[in-house]
């Protein structure tokens, strides 16, 4: 049976032992909120570089968007510049011919006409541009 002195002498020990214990756990509690608060400014980062990437995405597909649409305005620009030269030959011809004149009315009126749809697709894609150009996707 222990005496006296060995309880003593127990009773230190588990004193020092519950104390470090103490200590350690403290620690542990402390890195665990260390830990949190860096999880937390981890999140926020990664919240900060997903919307990044959306904004990204969206400012290609309008990028793509608005390349497309300028295309096709310089497309539909050069068949009005083709029409409107066919115009200004048919009215040339029209000034110089001295006979009948029916024929190459009849084709101004045609490339005249023929110019009117490209023109309104022209205005509706200009539309679009500016469309594209204000709109974030």
């Amino acid at each position: 049976m222990p005496g006296g002195k060995q309880y003593e002498m127990f009773f230190k020990l588990n004193a020092q032992q519950n104390s470090g214990f103490k200590g350690a756990f403290s620690q542990a509690q402390a890195q665990f909120a260390r830990l949190g608060h860096e999880i937390q400014a981890l999140n926020r980062v990664q919240g900060n570089i997903a919307a990044y990437q959306k904004q990204s995405a969206a400012i290609e597909g309008t990028s793509q968007k608005l390349s497309n649409l300028k295309r096709q305005h310089d497309a539909l620009q050069e068949r009005l510049a083709t029409s409107t030269r066919q115009q200004e030959l048919f009215r040339q011809q029209i000034a110089k011919s001295t006979g009948d004149t029916s024929g190459l009315e009849q084709k101004l009126a045609k490339a005249t006409e023929h110019t009117a749809k490209p023109r309104e697709q022209e205005a509706q894609l200009d539309e679009r541009i500016r469309g594209a150009k204000a709109s974030p996707n």
